[in-house]
């Protein structure tokens, strides 16, 4: 197993997002930084190096203020749990010595052929409020940002059923304001889908 660590005790990565990006709380920060081509200084950097990174690794942990965030790359999930307040930021790198993984397959997976980066995933579950999908103000979260991408994929696993509201903003509203952006979604059900089929105008019985 190869390991290593960096620490640095300045404002904290969620914290700077979040007041870079004037958000609510540190959970909107992660949610932020998930998709990838987030920035807070534009000039210096592009975003993508947390992304792509977090990628190579069996397991990549950002701890910072009162969050900590686990890319379990073995299970394919993502954890953001509360944690013990911590001034600056601490990444955690885990990876095999037997690991498969490469950088080349990598931005394969997410930028195509180009190796540009205009491929993101989501993971739909991380903006839950209350105990359902079903908000406009929801799916403008989620969608939030990703205008950037030619492809964003909409991952519903852990998510029984989206509302007609929620599924509305995506797929009517978001996506005909960016027509050059395709949605893709995984892991969905029946529940789902017909909501999805609903919003962009087709007859789920056809």
């Amino acid at each position: 197993m190869i390991k290593f660590e960096v620490i640095d005790f300045g404002i904290g990565i969620f914290n700077n997002i979040m007041q870079k990006r004037r958000l609510a709380n540190e959970l909107e920060a992660i949610q932020d930084l998930l998709k990838g081509k987030q920035t807070t200084a534009p000039q210096q950097h592009t975003g993508e190096g947390v992304f792509f990174t977090s990628k190579l690794a069996d397991t990549f942990t950002i701890v910072s203020s009162n969050k900590k965030l686990t890319y379990n790359n073995i299970i394919e999930d993502i954890f953001p749990q509360d944690n013990k307040f911590r001034k600056g930021t601490k990444v955690i790198f885990v990876v095999s010595e037997n690991s498969k993984r490469n950088l080349e397959s990598i931005f394969k997976e997410y930028s195509g052929d180009t190796f540009e980066f205009n491929t993101t995933k989501v993971a739909v579950r991380l903006y839950k409020m209350g105990n359902n999908y079903i908000s406009r103000s929801q799916a403008r979260r989620i969608m939030s940002g990703l205008d950037k991408f030619k492809t964003v994929i909409l991952d519903y696993r852990y998510i029984n059923v989206v509302g007609q509201a929620f599924a509305d903003q995506i797929f009517r509203v978001w996506h005909n304001d960016h027509p050059g952006t395709v949605i893709e979604i995984i892991n969905s059900n029946e529940n789902i889908d017909m909501m999805i089929e609903r919003a962009r105008g087709v007859d789920a019985d056809q």
